[in-house]
């Protein structure tokens, strides 16, 4: 960038002394160095585009949960706060497995690291069967279970509801969704309410077999909360085992 500069300035100065012999001579000695300079300028752009690259990489699995496995998400936050107005924040989500823990008398779990832009926290996923959980810090909460390999029409209780108000998500797919500007063909969408009296909220999550959660919406409308979140996920990238 500095040769390109200097160059530019030398040219300069030396065609002005040159004005009055040859004002012809100066106009093409002037556009050479000015293209050397554009030259240089568009070379320096392009390799910082091909550095920021990410190439997707699918797993071998149908549900990826291998440590190393690597997800990227944007979430669109929508805060709701008693008499206050909604207000909506944009962050990015690193999603990454990091390692095993034994967790509830010694069943083993791979350790999920949620990375916000302030804080990290951690969840851990174990298999039972034919039903993947998902706890909290705490273990003893459940976020969510899902019954794998999906099917149509499958339903179960995302989580423990009252047994005189049973709440269902359902699966329906598959059919092909677009996600940050990438095709996942052949995705299962699970929806539907879960929870009970003031915990009450419900799910919309699309995913790719080999891939992962591509599309996550919780919309907290039952829950109890001065300050509730309506969250939308999407998947950029990941790199899987």
């Amino acid at each position: 960038m500095f040769s390109a500069i200097f160059i530019f300035t030398f040219e300069i100065t030396f065609l002005d002394f040159r004005r009055s012999i040859n004002q012809s001579h100066m106009v093409k000695n002037t556009i050479f160095p000015i293209w050397v300079l554009f030259m240089v300028l568009a070379i320096g752009c392009k390799k910082s585009n091909n550095d920021s690259v990410v190439v997707n990489t699918a797993s071998q699995e149908l549900f990826p949960n291998q440590i190393g496995d690597k997800w990227h998400y944007q979430v669109i936050d929508t805060t709701f706060g008693g008499s206050q107005d909604s207000s909506v924040t944009q962050y990015f989500v690193d999603v990454t497995i990091v390692d095993t823990a034994k967790i509830l008398n010694g069943i083993s779990a791979t350790v999920w690291q949620f990375k916000y832009p302030d804080h990290t926290d951690i969840q851990y996923v174990y298999q039972s069967g034919d039903t993947i959980k998902f706890y909290g810090n705490s273990v003893g909460y459940r976020f969510g279970q899902y019954i794998f390999p999906f099917v149509s029409g499958a339903f179960w209780e995302y989580v423990s509801s009252l047994p005189t108000l049973p709440q269902y998500v359902t699966v329906t797919g598959p059919a092909d969704i677009t996600v940050s500007k990438n095709l996942f063909p052949g995705a299962w969408r699970i929806s539907g309410p879960a929870g009970g009296p003031d915990t009450a909220f419900s799910i919309d999550n699309w995913f790719e077999n080999h891939v992962g959660f591509v599309k996550i919406y919780f919309n907290s409308y039952g829950e109890f909360l001065n300050v509730r979140h309506n969250l939308d996920w999407y998947l950029i990238n990941y790199q899987l085992k």
